[in-house]
C-alpha cells in the first residue's frame, strides 16, 4: 500500500532521530504488526492500547491530515 508506505517513510524522514530510545523502540514493535492493525490504527481511528504506540500514531495521522486540509 503505496499510503502507508508514504506515512511511514515520512515518520522516520521527519521524527525517527527526534525520538527517544523508547518510542524508538515501539516503533518498531509498530512494524511488526499485522498490516491490518496498522491500518485499523492509522486509517481507522482504533487507538492503540500501548501508550508510547498511541502517541506515534497521533503524529502520523496529524501529519496526514494536516496534508490532506
Amino acid at each position: 500500500m503505496q499510503e502507508l508506505d508514504l506515512l511511514l517513510t515520512r515518520y522516520l524522514d521527519e521524527q525517527y532521530d527526534l525520538s527517544g530510545d523508547k518510542e524508538k523502540l515501539a516503533f518498531h514493535s509498530f512494524l511488526e504488526l499485522s498490516d491490518p492493525e496498522i491500518n485499523s490504527y492509522l486509517f481507522g481511528g482504533i487507538t492503540p492500547s500501548d501508550l508510547i504506540i498511541a502517541g506515534i500514531v497521533s503524529r502520523i495521522v496529524c501529519r496526514k491530515n494536516s496534508d490532506t486540509g
